[in-house]
């Protein structure tokens, strides 16, 4: 499955083509046969870069699945919309679609019938969206002052972009991301005296992990007084293979969370939003854009700034500073796992035991959080 504008699209083993005329079924519209023949009709191909619309007169219904399928290409950098009798109304569902999209570098909307409150949310999606290049939007009913203002707004954001780009990285200085370093270190001795082909290690070595986060907190004692069954259950929620090793990430964020649970998928999603966001492989990402990942993660909705602000006093960071993918990691992991077992709970199902069944709102564990500022 994947979460589109807040709700579950089942796209395991289907086409994007499937899942277009899927949708189009849902919205109780015709679909485009121009705009289908150019989707792919391979099942699990979503690596589509570009989506070209352009003269197809879709109308502002036929719009909709045409969102749909957008939100499950993470990949797509232009999206082409002219000509397509679009209103006020269906732009501004454009604009909630593509405004944390996390590759969309080029917005067509040019020869649309859209007025001042169309321009109105295209202004909305410069102000927001950090990722946008281009946009279009000629032939419109749009007033010339609404469509400068727009220009100069997404220009700003390019400079600003531009600017912090050439700063280069403001790495972390914090306890928190000194603890991964060693975590790291320690990792690699371990891979050095019993290396695996796929640069896993055996289960057991997560106390040896678990116990140096503490001893890196001063926390040594804290070791001593956990029953037997806990080092047990420690090892379980790394979720080893069938040969019982586990992967540097199960290993960092096991260490380092102590009541969460390794899910592959929950880390690779990580993964993916972080490899978006840096777009030049630079190997850091600026957490400037903190909210507006979160906001992608968490399927449009954005967080509110103290949910941002914690994310931040964890790690003793602020909006200045930039994170490699291992900090990404262990900053979002456990709050996706939170939303995660949120939406499970609001969908109406009950937490298998054994499941990460944590809420946002509850304590952050005291193995991560002994470094943060009172």
């Amino acid at each position: 499955q994947r979460r589109v504008h807040g709700r579950a699209v089942q796209c395991d083993g289907l086409s994007v083509r499937d899942v277009y005329q899927a949708r189009c079924r849902e919205h109780h519209c015709k679909c485009n046969s121009a705009f289908l023949r150019s989707l792919p009709d391979l099942p699990n191909d979503f690596s589509m870069t570009v989506l070209d619309l352009s003269k197809n007169m879709v109308g502002p219904k036929g719009i909709f699945p045409v969102l749909d399928v957008l939100g499950i290409l993470p990949e797509v950098k232009i999206l082409n919309l002219s000509e397509n009798y679009l209103d006020n109304n269906s732009l501004h569902a454009v604009v909630l679609a593509v405004k944390d999209h996390p590759a969309l570098e080029e917005l067509d909307v040019s020869g649309n019938p859209v007025s001042w409150t169309g321009g109105m949310s295209l202004l909305e999606l410069v102000s927001d969206n950090t990722r946008l290049q281009r946009l279009k939007a000629d032939g419109t009913e749009i007033p010339d002052s609404i469509v400068e203002t727009i220009q100069k707004k997404l220009q700003n954001s390019i400079d600003k972009q531009r600017r912090r780009h050439d700063r280069g990285p403001r790495p972390l200085s914090g306890g928190v991301s000194a603890r991964i370093r060693a975590l790291r270190l320690q990792f690699d001795e371990l891979l050095e005296r019993e290396p695996h082909s796929d640069g896993r290690v055996h289960k057991r070595h997560i106390i040896k992990g678990y116990k140096h986060n503490l001893q890196l907190q001063g926390e040594d004692a804290a070791a001593l007084q956990r029953p037997s069954h806990f080092w047990i259950e420690l090892q379980r929620r790394c979720n080893p293979d069938a040969d019982d090793l586990i992967s540097w990430e199960s290993y960092l964020l096991v260490s380092m969370c102590s009541d969460i649970s390794y899910d592959q998928a929950d880390s690779s999603q990580l993964q993916a939003e972080f490899s978006a966001w840096d777009r030049a492989n630079l190997e850091y990402v600026d957490l400037a854009d903190l909210k507006h990942m979160m906001s992608h993660l968490n399927n449009g909705v954005l967080p509110t700034d103290a949910e941002v602000e914690q994310r931040l006093r964890m790690f003793e960071a602020s909006l200045d500073n930039t994170v490699g993918p291992d900090e990404f990691q262990v900053l979002l992991y456990e709050w996706l796992q939170g939303y995660a077992a949120m939406e499970k709970l609001t969908d109406g199902g009950v937490p298998v035991v054994g499941e990460v069944s944590r809420l946002p709102s509850t304590k952050m564990p005291n193995t991560l959080l002994k470094h943060v500022p009172v």
